[in-house]
């Protein structure tokens, strides 16, 4: 008397836990490895240019430029693929306790060598992606000419580029918080539960199957009718109804029957079947059969088939994903009826435990539809929250450690003109407000396009990874103190990178100048 338990059905609901979890980190690792890509260029462009002295001399006595890239990259080379064996040997030690409640779950694979061998290739892949990028960046010392070494003019590059290189990894980060934290509100807020195909009520109610079980049923339903203590409530009974399309093809289709108008779950395209011969499909079963709002089905009565009009597309992940809705009274066969729910909302002055204890002698199930979906996912939103908290810290640091050797280069690039403003009288504090006012900006406009894209092209991807399931028309559910926080974060990154790097303005002389240093 419930649906089949299928593969695909395992494969949704591990997905629905674990697969979140799984999504995420996949997610960040891809971002985090981009940004890792601009904080090498930073790197390597403050390293040339605090070299640059030597590379002129090295190119001024004959070395060919192929040969000074060379000596660069052998450096890096043996940095990368160091940190590339340091990582795997992390996440060997890592691997057991962060995947011991997915074996517990689903087991131990029998075969541990693949697991290292993915691992293994997964590291030289990026490892090889770095190395390429280190190569295509060291690359501008063929730019470098000895005299323009020589002669202090060594070009400096173009700032736009580097401000906007600065601006895109403050919103990669944004970004970054903004995924779990959003995720973690959707999945805790109570209107969550119309993307699974449940009704928006505070109670569900489940009766249980006998042989007078139609007469619970309506006995429960008048005395729901009669309660004073309910603000709201509808009956629904589900069944395998014998449905016809319109080439001719016959089946047996999964349908839940009542007033959907009352309790209704999301839906993507239409509405909620409201009157007597409309239907409504949910996503996987309106793709699957092709069918949508307006398409023609035909259901069968006690003896014939009744013409019903689609009028919506809802999402749905119970069952398989694949059910309708039928506005009818109940099902003319008793024996078709599957199982037979309530949903309720109670008055605010309604007494829960007194509710529950007359409803359960009447042989229901009743049951709270908030702590049913904490009890099924709680663990999962624990999780979402865990990672949310992680990624505002790994984000912040980006942003501290990319911005604060962004600024760095800068001023290694300018030291011999900061020298000389010195030397004319200006204060280190004069030329540190110079920095904040050229960086700030452009920080800032970062934070809003990684809200903004967070907030927006985050909900697409969550979407489309749910949507796969059932979960169409997905919505995030936004908690403006939870983005504000986040925008705090990040300013607060900021503002502490930029302090952190122009600190070394301090340590320039005025004498330098005039040393030619």
């Amino acid at each position: 008397n419930g649906p089949t338990i299928t593969r695909p059905l395992i494969k949704m609901m591990n997905t629905l836990s674990d697969g979140i979890i799984i999504m995420i980190i996949l997610l960040i690792s891809v971002l985090v490895l981009v940004i890792s890509l601009v904080c090498i260029r930073f790197m390597l462009l403050t390293r040339v240019v605090s070299e640059a002295e030597e590379v002129g001399m090295l190119k001024a006595i004959g070395i060919a430029g192929k040969d000074i890239r060379n000596m660069f990259l052998r450096r890096y080379n043996w940095l990368v693929f160091t940190g590339v064996g340091l990582g795997m040997v992390i996440s060997i030690f890592l691997f057991q306790p962060l995947s011991s409640q997915m074996q517990k779950l689903y087991g131990v694979s029998a075969n541990g060598l693949d697991r290292y061998l993915y691992a293994g290739l997964s590291a030289v892949f990026v490892g090889c992606v770095i190395v390429l990028f280190v190569l295509r960046i060291l690359r501008k010392l063929n730019e470098m000419t000895a005299l323009g070494v020589l002669t202090g003019k060594l070009e400096e590059g173009k700032k736009n580029n580097n401000m906007l290189c600065i601006m895109l990894v403050t919103a990669i980060a944004v970004f970054l918080m903004l995924i779990p934290s959003n995720l973690y509100s959707t999945l805790s807020s109570p209107e969550f539960v119309t993307y699974m195909g449940i009704g928006n009520a505070e109670i569900r109610m489940d009766m249980r199957q006998d042989q007078e079980a139609g007469e619970d049923f309506e006995t429960i339903g008048k005395m729901l009718s009669e309660d004073k203590g309910i603000k709201e409530y509808a009956l629904y009974q589900t069944g395998l109804i014998p449905v016809r399309l319109e080439d001719g093809t016959t089946m047996n289709m999964l349908m839940e029957q009542g007033n959907h108008s009352k309790f209704p779950v999301t839906y993507s395209k239409g509405h909620a079947p409201a009157r007597q011969g409309e239907a409504a499909l949910s996503y996987l079963l309106s793709k699957e059969l092709g069918l949508y709002p307006g398409d023609e089905i035909f259901v069968k009565t006690t003896e014939e088939y009744e013409k019903c009009i689609i009028t919506g597309i809802y999402s749905d992940i119970t069952n398989g994903g694949k059910t309708a809705k039928l506005y009818s009274k109940y099902l003319d066969q008793e024996e078709n009826v599957m199982w037979r729910i309530a949903y309720v909302t109670l008055a605010d002055d309604a007494n829960r435990e007194a509710f529950a204890s007359r409803y359960t002698a009447q042989g229901a199930e009743v049951t709270d539809i908030a702590a049913q979906v904490q009890g099924t996912y709680g663990p999962t939103i624990h999780q979402v929250w865990q990672v949310s908290i992680l990624v505002k810290m790994v984000s912040s640091l980006i942003i501290l450690l990319v911005i604060m050797m962004f600024v760095r280069m800068i001023i290694a690039n300018k030291r011999h003109m900061i020298s000389i403003k010195k030397a004319m009288g200006f204060r280190s504090l004069d030329i540190k407000k110079r920095f904040w006012k050229s960086c700030v900006p452009f920080t800032l406009a970062g934070i809003i396009v990684g809200t903004v894209c967070g907030c927006v092209f985050g909900e697409g991807i969550c979407g489309v990874a749910l949507k796969s399931f059932g979960a169409e028309g997905f919505r995030f559910t936004y908690n403006l103190w939870s983005v504000a926080i986040n925008m705090l974060f990040a300013g607060f990154a900021v503002i502490l990178a930029v302090y952190l790097g122009s600190s070394g303005i301090t340590s320039i002389k005025a004498v330098e100048c005039c040393r030619g240093e």
